[in-house]
């Protein structure tokens, strides 16, 4: 028979993370880069004193921030129903296993 010790199942793995999530991460970290790009080019445009320029480059700025936004909702929702998902299974393993005791 052999007797494990505690955590000697323990996985590193961070089981809340879904693929989707890893996936709209990563397209978060790629808008953010873009957003650096972005206000680079603007302040660039700014110390040129092409309005016109700054302006196209803003909305395109305020574009992206939506977008990032949207994005990290999606996978705030998907960490929130994993983490449910798994508290709902870990609930229904546990059925059964535990002994009352009466003090």
């Amino acid at each position: 028979m052999q007797i494990m010790g505690i955590g000697a199942n323990y996985h590193t793995t961070n089981q809340n993370v879904s693929p989707q999530s890893n996936d709209t991460e990563m397209k978060i970290q790629g808008l953010k880069q873009e957003l650096q790009k972005l206000n680079a080019e603007k302040q660039k445009a700014v110390q040129q004193k092409d309005q016109e320029e700054a302006k196209r480059i803003e909305k395109r700025i305020r574009e992206i921030e939506k977008q990032i936004q949207e994005l990290q909702r999606r996978k705030d929702d998907t960490a929130e129903q994993v983490a449910d998902t798994q508290k709902k299974e870990k609930i229904s393993s546990d059925d059964g296993k535990y002994i009352d005791t009466w003090v």
